[in-house]
């Protein structure tokens, strides 16, 4: 971050940087060099225990976490993406400049193969002995290299994992001077294959293809991406549905309660009461549930699957969606109401054909779905998602196609084309992960499912992520950051359109396949202007106020000393109070937004004597 203010409170470390002239990337295959093409765009951090994110804060990384890898080193290992692909020269320059962190004990780099994903090296490589009699052959070369034995692998005779432990060499330089030394019969590279996706325990997340897609990996939304930066907190989800299955073991913990009213958690619109109703009579009673399970069914719970925005709280607003008695328009319109005067942040409606196609439209429902869009969140706007409808191949359902401020939302097949059922057209915005959908079922059960209804549903969850992340967004700026981010797949002629502003459009595929991760990021640095902030805690994203962090002085980013002696990042002090000796404040400035900071900001700082009655501003002075 470019930003003049408060210099001295930065903890900065300069190093000369060198740059490699050549890159020539190889490891042996049964006596060959097989060479490698370098990814630029992405490294693998390898750390110790006590690295903190905030190391890298300026070397130009999008939001990443790690992860603590405890099977055989208690180091903290991650896939860490550049916000822009470095050239060359520039990637070698962010390489020492990460291999100069202290708590940094080594970097992957990852391999570009053949238009598949790249795959990576950690600080690990294999070993084979030439003889079960030649251990210390291979600790002498250890020491000489100045890396470490860490066990013999079991079950496979003579062969060791051997470890890095100098971040200025990578696991593939070392293991190859390993096999060029002629004493050991086997070298293996360790490169990170991903035999089992890890970014969640729910037991059925490999048959979960919207989300992560094994066979075809470029059709899905990235959602394991997306999950490091954003899960869905705080955010509210109506499902307009048939009701949801409440008490449901993958659903329950996520079901939104009013706790200054507990009786209106959620909403029947039949009945107009609380709370809303399964019809379990009605063949169609699993719709809701299946529908809210695609959004917030619980993460890491060992259970069954995930949704999109596995934090987010889901509002059941139920009706049988049979038309029993000719109100069903002022009924829905109810209950769309309801959700965003009850504080809905995003309303999934996966339903429709009331009429429209006929022009016959309802005025009442049109006006409730215009208000919520309007007057929800505060006048920012709730988001409205729909699904665009089955069996009509251009003639999308009412009323997901009267208003352009609609999130219309068709569905796919797991090989990115148009799912032979779905609805497109000339309303049509973006296409979601439909056909063959597996998700939550009435009774503590799972269940597949296919169409449109099934689509939505993860565009809703994707709204709940990017509120989370930046709930000051309007309605309209998270509708351009959809779809500006979205995937051209399928092989369809994308093209610019009249009156389609955010990218090229099809009328089958919208502006194409939702990128949740793509999306998640746009949407968490989307400010309009340089947003700089001191963060109390990790989990501080900037938004005021903050009740996430509950002890302030813990912080990484504010730090007391008793001296001016620049220790950050080691030791929290207690200030103490005299008239005569000052205290020392060290703070580090974040820029939340994607922007250079205009380096015209100012930062107030106030303190105050100890006691638990102050009140803020009388008992606080200002530092000018």
């Amino acid at each position: 971050m470019k930003h003049k203010l408060l210099k001295s409170s930065f903890f900065i470390l300069f190093s000369v940087l060198s740059l490699n002239a050549q890159s020539p990337y190889y490891y042996y295959y049964k006596g060959q060099k097989n060479y490698l093409e370098l990814d630029k765009s992405t490294v693998n951090l390898i750390t110790n225990s006590d690295f903190s994110i905030n190391e890298t804060t300026n070397v130009g990384l999008k939001p990443y976490t790690l992860v603590q890898e405890n099977t055989i080193e208690n180091n903290k290992i991650g896939k860490v993406e550049y916000l822009n692909e470095p050239s060359l020269s520039e990637f070698f320059q962010k390489l020492n400049l990460l291999k100069s962190k202290p708590n940094i004990k080594s970097i992957g780099l990852f391999f570009k193969r053949n238009g598949a994903s790249s795959i990576g090296i950690s600080n690990y490589f294999y070993v084979k002995l030439k003889s079960v009699n030649d251990l210390n052959i291979l600790q002498q070369f250890c020491a000489q290299k100045n890396v470490q034995i860490v066990k013999e692998v079991p079950y496979m005779e003579s062969w060791y994992i051997i470890s890095t432990t100098n971040p200025q060499f990578s696991s593939l330089e070392i293991s190859n001077q390993f096999y060029e030394s002629s004493l050991f019969a086997d070298i293996d590279p360790a490169f990170m294959f991903n035999y089992k996706n890890n970014c969640t325990n729910d037991t059925n997340f490999g048959s979960l293809w919207g989300l992560n897609n094994t066979l075809n990996p470029n059709i899905d939304i990235n959602a394991c991406q997306a999950w490091t930066i954003s899960q869905g907190a705080g955010v509210k989800v109506a499902v307009v549905d048939t009701g949801i299955d409440m008490a449901h073991n993958d659903l329950q913990a996520n079901i939104y309660i009013n706790t200054s009213n507990t009786s209106q958690s959620s909403y029947d619109c039949q009945t107009s009461t609380s709370p809303s109703i399964v019809r379990t009579n009605l063949s169609n009673y699993n719709h809701g549930t299946h529908v809210a399970g695609t959004i917030g069914a619980l993460k890491d719970n060992n259970l069954q699957v995930v949704g999109v925005a596995p934090l987010s709280k889901l509002m059941s607003v139920s009706h049988s969606l049979w038309d029993t008695n000719g109100t069903i328009s002022a009924e829905l319109a109810s209950g769309i109401s309801w959700a965003y005067q009850n504080g809905a942040d995003v309303i999934n409606n996966s339903w429709g054909n009331q009429g429209g196609q006929n022009n016959m439209f309802s005025v009442i429902l049109e006006t409730a779905i215009i208000n919520a869009m309007t007057f929800g969140r505060n006048n920012l706007g709730s988001l409205v998602v729909f699904s665009s409808g089955n069996w009509d191949y251009y003639g999308m359902d009412y009323p997901a196609n009267f208003n352009d401020n609609i999130l219309v939302v068709s569905a796919i097949n797991s090989f990115g084309l148009r799912s032979y059922t779905s609805s497109g057209g000339v309303k049509l915005d973006v296409v979601a992960p439909g056909q063959d959908i597996l998700s939550t079922k009435y009774n503590n059960q799972t269940t597949t499912s296919n169409g449109t209804s099934m689509a939505s549903p993860h565009v809703a969850g994707l709204c709940a992520l990017m509120l989370s992340v930046n709930p000051n967004l309007s309605g309209q700026q998270v509708r351009d950051l959809i779809e500006q981010t979205c995937q051209k797949v399928g092989g369809y002629p994308y093209a610019s359109t009249t009156g389609r502003p955010n990218g090229t459009w099809h009328i089958e595929m919208g502006y194409g396949l939702i990128d949740a991760y793509a999306a998640v990021q746009a949407a968490s640095c989307f400010t309009g202007y340089d947003d700089l902030i001191v963060k109390d805690g990790i989990d501080d994203m900037g938004y005021e106020p903050n009740e996430t962090t509950q002890y302030m002085w813990a912080s990484s980013d504010i730090w007391i000393r008793k001296l001016p002696d620049g220790i950050v990042n080691q030791e929290h002090q207690n200030p103490e109070y005299s008239p005569t000796v000052p205290n020392y404040a060290y703070v580090r400035v974040t820029n939340k937004s994607c922007g250079t900071s205009s380096n015209n900001a100012q930062l107030k700082f106030y303190w105050a004597k100890a006691g638990t009655s102050l009140q803020w501003p009388e008992s606080w002075k200002k530092i000018e």
